[in-house]
């Protein structure tokens, strides 16, 4: 799955989103190219400044639940706007506001909210996750992660504990499968236009063979008429482009750590057992300075 911002922005500062840049099997890297266009990326719809009075409500609110829940990012700000000079000013990401050493920790997240599969099957429909576990839980569990997603964001709305972060999610997860075929046809690329073709078929395959009969099986939990093929495709498409796995126990969203733009820089990540929290570490080489005042980078 290649994610860019949308076609006519193509020369927007490589969105290579090709989600995570991490190539999990048999994927197309969802997160490569997860520069400007989601939870880094967006633009401010009003405001050129940084302010707290600038920041959007949803933005506050996710940085407020952020540190109540001891996610720790003491050298870091987000979001900032304001790049001058930059060819991606306005666009969204995260400032250095003290300088950051090569390999030192950038920021840490508690356990308690990566998104993942212990989420799952401790959830309120935790039930539903064991029953189905062999359609539903996989090598990265983007399916399992995107029912919860759903059920969180339809069923509970407001009341969730993770609404937080459900609101800054893109609406449009900016997938080149989502593009129209004269927007594709600009690509002049015939291979990349059939893959979009067969992402597209395989995402509805996975909504009438897997969601669906899961959500209709269990009433008792899910509105079914809800559960929309674009809902699904919204979730899959978020959860594919922000799930981190290689190092954690389980795959799963880690709050904050999607909103850092990609860049190919040696950044990485490591679960520290005795803190239980995914801590994410500075380019170690240092031909990335994370000086105060740079945009702070990840590589997906």
């Amino acid at each position: 799955q290649i994610h860019v911002k949308s076609a006519p922005k193509m020369a927007d500062r490589s969105k290579n989103k090709g989600k995570k840049g991490e190539n999990k099997k048999g994927h197309q890297d969802s997160k490569r190219g997860h520069s400007k266009s989601d939870g880094g990326g967006s633009k401010h719809p009003e405001h050129d400044s940084d302010s707290p009075s600038d920041q959007s409500q949803a933005e506050q609110d996710f940085v407020r639940w952020l540190r109540e829940n001891g996610a720790q990012f003491p050298k870091l700000e987000w979001p900032v706007y304001s790049w001058p000079g930059e060819v991606h000013d306005g666009e969204r990401g995260v400032r250095v506001i003290e300088d950051i050493a090569p390999a030192e920790e950038m920021f840490r997240i508690p356990g308690k909210i990566l998104f993942n599969r212990e989420k799952c099957l401790k959830s309120d429909i935790g039930p539903v996750f064991r029953r189905h576990r062999e359609v539903l839980f996989s090598d990265r569990d983007e399916i399992a992660i995107s029912l919860l997603l759903l059920y969180e964001k339809l069923e509970k709305g407001p009341k969730s504990f993770w609404w937080p972060m459900i609101k800054i999610l893109p609406s449009d997860p900016g997938a080149a499968s989502l593009w129209a075929d004269l927007e594709l046809a600009e690509l002049q690329d015939g291979v990349l236009w059939s893959d979009c073709m067969v992402k597209n078929n395989v995402l509805r395959d996975q909504h009438a063979r897997i969601l669906l009969p899961v959500v209709r099986a269990h009433p008792e939990h899910f509105t079914a008429e809800r559960y929309t093929f674009e809902e699904f495709r919204w979730a899959l498409l978020c959860a594919e482009s922000r799930i981190f796995g290689r190092f954690l126990p389980s795959p799963g969203l880690v709050p904050f750590a999607d909103l850092l733009n990609h860049v190919n820089v040696r950044a990485y990540y490591r679960w520290d057992a005795a803190s239980g929290c995914a801590v994410y570490h500075c380019d170690a080489s240092g031909l990335y300075p994370h000086a105060a005042g740079r945009e702070a980078f990840m590589t997906y």
